[in-house]
């Protein structure tokens, strides 16, 4: 018993190891499950009117208009 318990392939520290990335690995899951559905909503906003198009490209890169100055401001 005491072979399987420290000296085995499957040890309990390796055991525990497994188990912690796989807790790791699920709350990473999780989080980009959760992206996802964010990014699905806004890609859904974008598509559906091109007014929020239009704030979407003014608001991240900066488009205008010709008559119109943009300011920046940190």
């Amino acid at each position: 018993m005491v072979y399987f318990i420290f000296f085995d392939k499957h040890n309990l520290i390796s055991r525990w190891q497994i188990y912690q990335k796989n807790k790791q690995y699920e709350k990473e899951l999780n989080y980009y499950k959760k992206k996802i559905e964010e990014d699905k909503l806004k890609l859904y906003e974008l598509k559906s009117s091109d007014e929020n198009l239009e704030k979407f490209a003014r608001e991240h890169y900066y488009f205008k208009k010709d008559n119109e100055d943009i300011f920046v401001l940190p």
